[in-house]
């Protein structure tokens, strides 16, 4: 089978009430960064408030792996939204 990363897209959906759950969104992003196959990902987040989204901010634009990926695209959000 002859699979194509344009035949794939990704899609996360999250919001994020403290801190602590940063490093779980950290670990899923970089197994998805370093599959063998590069499918678009697009990460829509909101926060609790924002302190959190500043601390998301200060600790993605000091990440190698994520200010280097060509295919991942973050979409901060202001509001909560239903997923």
């Amino acid at each position: 089978m002859n699979v194509s990363p344009k035949d794939y897209t990704i899609f996360i959906a999250s919001h994020m009430k403290d801190e602590t759950r940063l490093q779980f969104l950290l670990e899923c992003l970089k197994s998805l960064i370093y599959q063998k196959l590069q499918i678009p990902i697009y990460l829509s987040i909101s926060f609790e408030n924002n302190d959190i989204s500043n601390h998301f901010t200060n600790v993605i634009n000091n990440i190698d792996f994520i200010t280097n990926c060509g295919f991942l695209n973050i979409c901060k959000r202001n509001e909560k939204t239903s997923q």
